[in-house]
């Protein structure tokens, strides 16, 4: 990127490669080493298929990584050997079933040009897939794009999938339990807490997500979102106060501009969670300002000088 100047390192803890999750985290993890310039890519962990795919494609692996009592991985560790092993250019953490194409390999290189410290996101599109891609056929990409357009569905702002992001923008990182619930939320609110540039790419990257259900939790949906370690998590981030999503951005990339967003949805939205964002000692202030703010609008409201805002 840049020239060749930079080089992005991708960081994945995947799952298990048996059955059809072993298709389709293939189908991710080998997209990405197509991308053009191809990105060091870090695959952690022990699990059956991992070191064998590391091997084939020639792939990093790092089988030791640091674990809670029930073998879940723990983002501190993967991120700090993430950033021992990225030495030329930005990191990127990324759920290990999100296929890549070339768009997303410029996207970093646009950003990467134009700011020095940041957090790229982005919404991605849910596609039902379970057969292995063709990726012999240099026509594949065309063909995957065509089936999004048949049945793909852009998720919404709720779903973070890929995190592209230059080094200790998040230091020092808590514990989390990489694929439970509040993590991803957790790297936004920690980027905007830095006051640092979030971008949000949906524009200019199309990010595929392969559907697939929660059979590799014992509790299924359920647990990777509400359970025990889904609980711990939300309290490693902070509470509820922390997570932040998509629409917590800054900045908008498309394929002709990276720009600051400055609809007034969006400054209301800063507005709204900047008691959360500023030091501790200018937070009362933050919160009694907010409140004469809510009371002049109510007032206006009352007399008909202001309308309801929806």
């Amino acid at each position: 990127m840049n020239g060749g100047s930079m080089r992005l390192t991708m960081l994945a803890s995947p799952k298990p490669f048996t059955g059809y999750i072993g298709i389709i985290q293939r189908n991710a993890i080998t997209s990405w080493t197509r991308l053009y310039p191809r990105p060091e890519i870090v695959l952690f962990g022990e699990d059956a298929g991992t070191a064998d795919l590391c091997l084939e494609l020639g792939l990093t692996h790092r089988p030791a990584v640091q674990r809670n009592d029930r073998g879940t991985p723990l983002l501190n560790d993967v991120l700090a050997q993430g950033t021992r092993l990225a030495t030329q250019g930005p990191m990127c953490f990324i759920n290990a079933d999100i296929i890549l194409m070339n768009d997303f390999a410029r996207a970093v290189d646009r950003v990467a040009s134009e700011k020095k410290s940041f957090l790229m996101i982005g919404q991605r599109t849910d596609l039902d897939m379970t057969a292995p891609i063709a990726f012999d056929d240099p026509g594949w990409p065309e063909s995957l794009r065509s089936a999004l357009t048949a049945g793909g569905r852009l998720h919404g702002e709720d779903g973070i999938d890929y995190f592209v992001f230059t080094q200790g923008i998040f230091d020092p990182v808590p514990p989390l339990l990489v694929g439970r619930a509040a993590i991803d939320n957790w790297l936004v609110f920690r980027a905007r807490a830095r006051w640092r540039t979030v971008i949000d790419a949906t524009a200019a990257v199309t990010a595929v997500h392969q559907n697939h259900d929660y059979s590799h939790h014992p509790e299924g949906r359920a647990g990777v979102y509400a359970g025990d370690e889904a609980q711990t998590n939300l309290q490693l981030a902070g509470g509820l106060d922390h997570l932040f999503w998509i629409n917590d951005r800054t900045h908008r990339l498309t394929t002709d501009s990276l720009r600051l967003d400055l609809q007034w949805k969006q400054l209301r939205r800063h507005w709204d969670r900047l008691p959360v964002l500023v030091p501790h000692a200018v937070r009362p202030i933050v919160l009694l300002l907010q409140m004469l703010q809510r009371g002049i609008g109510a007032g206006l409201r009352m007399t008909g000088l202001r309308t309801a805002q929806h």
